[in-house]
């Protein structure tokens, strides 16, 4: 699985107010890139711990 497609993901669970599904779409993300800081961003702007 790539980081980008979880990424992808998360941006469109974010867009349509999925907050929980992106939340963990961007955590999943992180684990399979720990350097991704696209993910890291958006979780410290959904107010969620990286």
């Amino acid at each position: 699985m790539e980081p980008s497609h979880k990424m992808l993901r998360a941006k469109i669970f974010e867009a349509t107010g999925r907050q929980a599904e992106a939340v963990v779409d961007y955590r999943t993300a992180m684990k399979l890139d720990p350097k991704l800081a696209e993910a890291k961003q958006a979780l410290m702007r959904l107010g969620e711990r990286p």
